[in-house]
Formats: structure tokens, sequence, C-alpha cells
């Protein structure tokens, strides 16, 4: 997506439909781990499906290189991973993505790496992209690694450690972010046979020696994209809408959605495989949220709310800075066009009072998939809405627009 000219698109809403059915992508945070597990098993694990978003795309790609670059895109989660695994694989690998990626973190990674013995080179700035990484065998030790920003560091250790002489113990620093990746990590491991013993409350995570066993792991439908159809639901009372595969038994911590959603009057109804969602037009009340372990869900549930016209205080967004955009900075500056006014620090989010706007926001997405993929819904507020560039869904949700169509009204001008 990097140099890619942008295409912007304008949502117009149409009459209320009764009822609609949405296909949501499969999960690509359960993708990426199974594609790594995939990649160190030599094909042991798989997975019949197949995931389109393109942080999957790109990490597919990578884990097939034996040598050369490894371009990662916009994926930072992609990109930790490949960093392990190209750690301790065979050949001699630069590991790069767009100007955006090579700005976010990624220290407390290479650090650790370099503990167990890999060979990672910094060219441009230390602790950040590109990565100059020459495989080799890594060696046991207990690791300490700063949580508090990412649980992708430790994410991509632990998928590594069956792979690693004696296996790792990893000791947690600071406030862990979104611990339910973790747990995910974790239980898709052991699904494919290996000995991952996780205390979370102590911090501390024990992975050992002996690498993953055949399995084939199905994928589950994507939570965090539902998130946005949540919102959809919440602006859109009286439409019924149907997620096919969505399940409430899920490895995925963003199942949480259906149960923060409440607060804002969408209810869920799971039956025949499906999960069906109704919003009964909710307003008034305050919500106070904390999103530490579900980062993903917050703006699309602060655009919810500034539909609906309800304050919120959104807390636990400490991460949230780092991610694609700023998302705090640029969710706050968004929100403002919309006629919210709203206070902010650097891990919470005060939804605070509404005014009207003359005309429709035309939102900024920052090439962040999820900024565009929050405010679409609210179309359905203000009769139409304008997004700057409507390819940056490709991240996570490709088809993102053609299930959109199925409520909306789209042009894309020349």
């Amino acid at each position: 997506m990097e140099g890619a000219v942008k295409q912007p698109v304008i949502l117009r809403s149409k009459s209320l439909r009764d009822s609609v059915s949405i296909e949501l992508p499969y999960s690509k945070s359960m993708a990426n781990r199974i594609l790594l597990m995939e990649a160190l098993s030599l094909g042991k694990v798989t997975s019949p499906d197949r995931c389109e978003a393109e942080d999957c795309l790109w990490l597919s790609k990578a884990l097939r290189k034996r040598s050369g670059e490894l371009w990662m895109g916009e994926g930072a989660a992609p990109m930790r991973f490949a960093l392990a695994w190209a750690a301790l694989s065979p050949g001699k690998r630069v590991i790069t993505g767009s100007e955006r990626l090579c700005q976010r973190p990624m220290a407390p990674l290479v650090e650790a790496l370099r503990q167990v013995g890999a060979e990672i080179h910094c060219p441009g700035v230390e602790g950040y992209a590109p990565f100059e990484v020459a495989g080799r065998e890594l060696q046991s030790r207990v690791l300490e690694i700063d949580a508090s920003r990412s649980s992708q560091y430790c994410s991509a250790l632990m998928l590594i450690a069956p792979y690693i002489a004696g296996g790792l113990e990893i000791h947690l620093k600071g406030r862990v972010a979104s611990q339910a990746y973790l747990e995910l990590t974790a239980r898709l491991m052991r699904m494919a046979g290996a000995g991952v013993t996780a205390n979370f409350d102590s911090g501390r995570i024990q992975v050992a020696e002996g690498g993953y066993m055949p399995i084939e792991i199905a994928l589950e439908r994507d939570w965090s994209g539902a998130a946005f159809f949540y919102t959809l639901a919440a602006l859109s009372p009286g439409m019924r809408i149907q997620l096919p595969g969505l399940s409430p038994k899920s490895l995925q911590g963003d199942a949480v959605c259906a149960s923060l959603y409440r607060a804002l009057g969408v209810q869920s109804h799971f039956e025949r495989g499906s999960t069906f969602i109704e919003g009964d037009g909710a307003t008034g009340h305050k919500v106070e949220e904390d999103f530490s372990n579900c980062p993903d869900l917050a703006l699309p549930f602060a655009t919810a709310c500034a539909g609906l016209k309800i304050p919120a205080h959104l807390s636990g967004l400490h991460t949230l800075p780092f991610k694609e955009s700023n998302r705090i900075d640029d969710l706050v500056t968004e929100l403002e066009s919309c006629g919210v006014s709203c206070s902010h620090d650097e891990a919470h989010i005060g939804l605070d009072s509404f005014k009207e706007v003359e005309g429709y926001p035309l939102i900024r997405t920052y090439k962040d998939h999820r900024m565009a993929m929050a405010f679409a819904p609210m179309a359905r507020v203000f009769g139409q809405i304008g997004i700057d560039d409507a390819a940056v869904v490709a991240k996570s949700f490709p088809h993102f627009w053609k299930e959109m169509e199925k409520v909306f009204e789209l042009w894309y001008p020349a």
C-alpha cells in the first residue's frame, strides 16, 4: 500500500432493511499465529481456511523466503512474528516495511532475541526496522520483556520457543497489554501439543522444547471485524444483522464485543451457527469502559457512542498511540469533525458533549484500516460520510466495502 494513490469513498444512507447477512473475514490474529506455527513445524500445523487479510498475505509470503528482503507492508504483528522466525531459521534476510511500520517500536523483541543468541543488526535506528537477520540456533534462558506496549513481542517469543534448545521462561514486565492475545497464543500452541505453562497474574510463562505435533486448526470468523457491524446495529435500530460463523465460544479475546455493546443497546443472539445482533437506539446514559484487554474495539465503540450521542469515558488505551496511526490523537481529531467535544490524554478519551455539524464529515484514515471501518457506519447519522482512503481496509478486511454495499450506497469520486 506504501505510495499508493488514495481512493476516497462516500457512503450514502438508504432505506433501512429489516435484516442483512454479513460475511466476516477470518481472524487474522489466529491466522498469523497458525502461519508461524506451520512454518516452524515444516507443515505439520495447517489450517483448511485461508485468511485474505493483507497482513496474512505478507507474512505467508515472507515465511517461504530463505533469503533476501521480507516486505511486511503495514503489519506490525507480521513483522514481529517474521523477525522471531528469521532469527532461528537458516538464511540471511532483511525485514522491512512501510514508513509507518519502520517507526513502530520493536526494541523489546530485538533485545530479547539477542539474549537467546539471535544475530540481528539495525542499519538505521537501533530497535526499529529495517532489520538484517542471520538465522542461527537459539539457546534457552530466562527472559524479561516489557509487555506494556505490545503483547506481540511475547507472542512471537512463545511461538518460536518449542524450537529453542531448552525452551524459554519469560517474565513479563510492566502492565501487560492485550493479555487476551497472549491467551490466544497459548491456546493455539497447546492445541498443537506444545508445553505451555502461563500464569499471567505473576507474569511468568514457560514453554518447553519439543516442537509442534501435526494438527489441522480451523480459523474462526473475526470478532474484531464484527465490532464495526455492532456499531452499525447500534446506529440502525430495528435492523437485524446476521453474522454467519461467528461464535461466542471463541478463542478470540475480542468476543467480549457482545457484552461490551450491551451498554449501547445492542443485543446478541446465538443460533444455528450464527450471531444475530440488533440495536434498540439507546441514548443518554454515560458509559465507562476499559479497553486494556481489547484495544482494537475502542475505535468502533467510540464511533457508536458518538453516533448515539452517549457521553463516554474510554480507558486502557495506552497502546493506541503506537498502532497503524496514533489512534488517540487521530480518533479525537476525526470525532471532533463529527461534532464531538473530546478530552484525552495518553491512555484515555472522553466523549464529553455533542453538537450538530453542517454537511457531512470527510474522515481522514491516516493509513489506518480501523479508522476507515470505525467511521463508515456513521453514514447512518449524517445521511452520508466520506472516507479519504478506501484501500486501507485490505489490511484486515479486504471485502469490507462489498459488505457495506448491502446497507449503504457507495460512490467513489474520480
